[in-house]
């Protein structure tokens, strides 16, 4: 009895347990039989997540376009232009993109098959009806009469051949109210009604799908302006600093939510302790925001890219020089393209910043493998140079200093022969005194000898 209660208690905790539903994302496109210079629409909806999805044609000669979008709990697109006749892949890859409950990555792709056209010529759907194998008409409309925003006049003036429109609405806006008509009586809209926006910009899609399935997606891109924005100045490029920490991308764990101060106003910030970097977030024209590196000694910013090699992770930096043979070039790592040392029949060298421990560093990069290396040749290469240096200069003191006992042990003995043959001239000379002496003596004796011989 006591098993059976724990049983079912168990049972009911679990019940009681909430779902949390993970990160999804899903895509369409306004069109997948467009005709030869028109424009196609890709939308990207993502459920629980925020982060960039890349989206790219396999035939920019058939399809020309795409780039990377941000979608954070709800939609954006990118347009692409039909160029010539024939059939591409669009693909939309998760590319940076987390889950928002848990923080863990999503990954994934989609893809999406358009055939174009050339102008003039027809298919299925772009007939009034269809008509499916148990001979049932379906229409095939999926066009708006009417498509506004209250109080809003829409750029340019709606046309249902149209598909994309920008409106710019007032500071401090939350919420708009989207109005549509439809053509057909039988197809139905999705994405009208009370929408809420946020500061920037922002892309609402209205969809109408006809009886037979055919989807038209309408973009309206409706920007929200902030309240004394702060504008800088990025690579000639005006951009506008993120005031809000919600809006501000992901960063990795190396990194720390706080603020900086920046115009005397207080701005959201990653800050990393060991590297002393400063990340803010910066958006542009576009509604695209991403995190730069701000420089408070100079007031600067710079684009900042972090990868991930290796268990290790790295930000990329400009190296203080450019190693010997290398040359500076661009080279794609992770789909972002960043400035490398590259040199013939080597890998190329990235100079970054490791986030765990703030040491720089050369790295050697593996683009097959996606993998880097700590690259020492160039330190061994300086540290042999120093060792040179200073074991020539040894030699070189030892030389001189052995030239140097030479030249004072020549001079020893010099000084010393000419002592020798001093002593030796003056003992011949006193020899000779003696000698001149002894002869005078005895010239004298032999002189007193005679006088006393002859002495009477």
């Amino acid at each position: 009895m006591k098993i059976l209660k724990k049983t079912l208690f168990l049972i009911s905790f679990l019940i009681l347990i909430p779902l949390v539903n993970a990160g999804s994302f899903t895509a369409g496109s306004s069109s997948t039989n467009p005709t030869v210079g028109s424009k196609v629409t890709i939308t990207v909806n993502g459920s629980n997540l925020a982060g960039k999805f890349t989206v790219s044609s396999s035939n920019t000669s058939v399809l020309s376009g795409g780039g990377s979008i941000w979608v954070e709990n709800g939609s954006n697109s990118v347009t692409f232009e039909a160029k010539s006749a024939g059939s591409t892949v669009i693909t939309i890859n998760a590319s940076d993109v987390s889950d928002s409950s848990d923080g863990s990555p999503i990954t994934g792709s989609k893809t999406i098959n358009i055939t174009v056209a050339n102008s003039g010529s027809r298919t299925n759907n772009g007939g009034t009806n269809a008509i499916t194998n148990n001979n049932t008409i379906k229409s095939s409309i999926n066009y708006l009469t009417k498509l506004e925003i209250e109080g809003v006049q829409l750029s340019p003036a709606f046309d249902k051949n149209t598909i994309e429109y920008e409106v710019l609405l007032e500071p401090g806006t939350e919420k708009i109210n989207v109005i549509a008509e439809k053509e057909s009586s039988v197809s139905y809209v999705t994405g009208v009604g009370e929408v809420q926006v946020s500061e920037g910009v922002n892309f609402i899609s209205v969809v109408v799908t006809a009886e037979n399935g055919a989807k038209k997606t309408y973009i309206i891109k409706a920007t929200v302006p902030e309240e004394n924005p702060i504008i800088v100045n990025v690579d000639d490029k005006e951009m506008t600093l993120v005031k809000k920490s919600e809006a501000m991308p992901g960063s990795s764990d190396y990194y720390v939510l706080g603020s900086v101060v920046i115009n005397d106003i207080e701005v959201p910030a990653y800050i990393n302790d060991i590297t002393g970097y400063v990340l803010v977030a910066l958006k542009d024209s576009e509604g695209n925001v991403e995190l730069y590196r701000y420089d408070k000694e100079n007031a600067s910013y710079s684009k900042y890219n972090e990868f991930g090699f290796n268990a290790i992770r790295i930000s990329l930096v400009n190296a203080p020089s450019i190693p010997d043979g290398y040359k500076l070039e661009k080279i794609v790592i992770n789909d972002i393209e960043v400035e490398a040392y590259t040199k013939e029949n080597s890998y190329p060298l990235v100079y970054g910043i490791n986030l765990e421990t703030g040491k720089s560093s050369f790295y050697t990069y593996d683009s097959l493998e996606n993998t880097i290396q700590r690259y020492e040749v160039n330190e061994t290469k300086e540290n042999s140079i120093d060792y040179s240096y200073y074991i020539i200069l040894g030699l070189s003191g030892v030389i001189i200093f052995q030239f140097i006992i030479m030249i004072i042990v020549t001079i020893s003995k010099n000084r010393k022969q000419k002592k020798k043959l001093r002593n030796k001239l003056d003992t011949k000379t006193e020899f000779e005194k003696n000698n001149e002496s002894l002869s005078e003596n005895t010239k004298n004796n032999d002189n007193s000898e005679h006088d006393g011989m002859y002495k009477f």
